[in-house]
Formats: C-alpha cells, sequence, structure tokens
C-alpha cells in the first residue's frame, strides 16, 4: 500500500519513444504515469505532414513539415504567408502551454516544396532544410539564388517573430 517513485526518463529511438525506469523491485507492481502538458491538433483541410520538431530552452516549440493546406493556420507576419504551390512548407512556433501560436508560416514555391529538419538556436531563431522544386522559393540573403533544375535543397533561418531572415537553394 505504501509508493514509492521510481525515476524514469524518455528514450527516443528513431521515431520511436520509449520509457527508461532505473532499478525497481519486480515483486511489486510498476506503474507509469507520465503527466501530458498538453496535445493538440494543428492543421487545415489537405494534408498536412509534421516532419521534425524542436524545443528551446524557454520551452517553445517549433515544427515544420509540409502541407495541401490552403487554409493552414498561418499567422501573419512580415514573411508572405499563403499557400503557393501544391506543396508548401509550414513552420510553427508554439508557447509552452500550447494554446498560443507565437507563428505559422507557409514557405513555398509553385511547385513542390518540403521541409524534414529544424533546429533552434540559443537566441529563438528557427533553421529549416528540406527541398524544393519551385523556382520561385523565397529568397532573403542568398548563398545560390536559383534552383539548378529537379529537386533542390533549401535552408532557411526564421527570426523569433517568425520573420524570413535567410533563404537559399
Amino acid at each position: 500500500g505504501e509508493r514509492r517513485e521510481v525515476a524514469g526518463h524518455y528514450l527516443v529511438e528513431g521515431r520511436q519513444v520509449r520509457f527508461a525506469v532505473d532499478r525497481y523491485d519486480p515483486e511489486h507492481r510498476l506503474v507509469i504515469d507520465p503527466v501530458i502538458v498538453y496535445a493538440t491538433y494543428f492543421g487545415g483541410t489537405g494534408d498536412d505532414e509534421p516532419q521534425a520538431m524542436a524545443i528551446d530552452s524557454a520551452g517553445y516549440a517549433y515544427f515544420t513539415g509540409y502541407t495541401t493546406s490552403t487554409d493552414f493556420p498561418a499567422v501573419p507576419t512580415k514573411t508572405n504567408n499563403a499557400a503557393q504551390g501544391n506543396q508548401d512548407v509550414f513552420v510553427v512556433k508554439l508557447d509552452p502551454t500550447g494554446k498560443t501560436i507565437v507563428y505559422s508560416v507557409y514557405l513555398g514555391g509553385t511547385q513542390n516544396d518540403q521541409a524534414y529538419a529544424i533546429a533552434v538556436d540559443s537566441a529563438g531563431n528557427a533553421y529549416i532544410t528540406g527541398t524544393t522544386n519551385s523556382y520561385n522559393f523565397p529568397l532573403a540573403r542568398t548563398y545560390q539564388s536559383g534552383n539548378k533544375g529537379g529537386y533542390d535543397a533549401f535552408v532557411c533561418k526564421l527570426d523569433p517573430t517568425g520573420v524570413l531572415y535567410y533563404s537559399t537553394y
């Protein structure tokens, strides 16, 4: 009838998450009772495919992927924030409670644009990379100013408010 806490943590292995627990007495029942801070849906009426997520030191959640939704819940910023092609990249930043969108932006040209990775630095800048076969992908402070044919890689940096700082093929 006595509860004893057993230390544990999550382990991420590829696309799976599991629990790892420290030593405990197997003669007693082990109860794993994780606390869900928040869970939510996010998307429009088309296909919305998240591909990567990052969390900054303040607990803000950033996620990216691609969407076919023309009504993806975009929050206006100085970045062109409307669907452009068949598939567009999306980048979303949620506050630590998961209740407030800090920004939600489309990035894309008139063809297919897909993001696969995101990282965040200590200043809250988000770095996104993926592929595009658009010849008019949004650019800023470029290294390579044009698509060289087929699918090219892209890399973008958004400032902490979601404004496009740089973007290049």
